[in-house]
């Protein structure tokens, strides 16, 4: 009797890690996939706003959540740091703003 349980648990064990890893696996597969290039002076991250030129607003994909799940999503690419994202959306210095 206990000798059954156990093999059911150790089979429940190996569906289930065999399950754990073949979503990790497609789930990598689709970010390697869907992730364009970053442009320019910009960087993959998976949190994080993007300032802008106006100063007051940081600009966050999303409305106001900062970070992705990395099981629906994917990086998204956000201006280095010391950068802002401009007018037309690129990332430029803030000295670079128009005033």
């Amino acid at each position: 009797m206990i000798s059954s349980i156990k093999n059911k648990i150790i089979i429940f064990l190996i569906i289930s890690t065999i399950t754990i890893i073949f979503i990790k696996q497609e789930v990598n597969a689709n970010n390697k996939t869907s992730e364009a290039p970053c442009g320019e002076n910009e960087i993959k991250s998976i949190c994080g706003c993007d300032g802008n030129c106006n100063k007051t607003t940081k600009i966050c994909p999303k409305g106001t959540k900062t970070c992705v799940s990395l099981l629906t999503e994917s990086k998204r690419c956000l201006c280095k740091a010391t950068y802002v994202r401009g007018n037309d959306g690129k990332c430029i210095k803030q000295k670079d703003c128009p005033k």
